[in-house]
């Protein structure tokens, strides 16, 4: 779908849409990145376990830490 007729349907402007689209995308390749590098562990957790850690550490760093 055009860019122009996504912000127009979210009532933006397409100046404002653009940033935040490229911004996303980032993000999006960002975490596969991240989730590439946790392939090929022996520790026994899986991509997913291990980003839930890490989001429940950062959420509360004294209960989600293992220590």
């Amino acid at each position: 779908m055009r860019p122009d007729l996504i912000a127009r349907a979210r009532g933006q402007s397409l100046q404002s849409y653009l940033p935040a689209m490229v911004e996303a995308e980032a993000r999006r390749s960002r975490n596969a990145g991240i989730v590439a590098g946790f392939e090929n562990r022996d520790d026994g957790y899986s991509p997913t376990e291990l980003i839930d850690k890490q989001r429940t550490a950062r959420a509360d760093p004294i209960a989600g830490g293992d220590r």
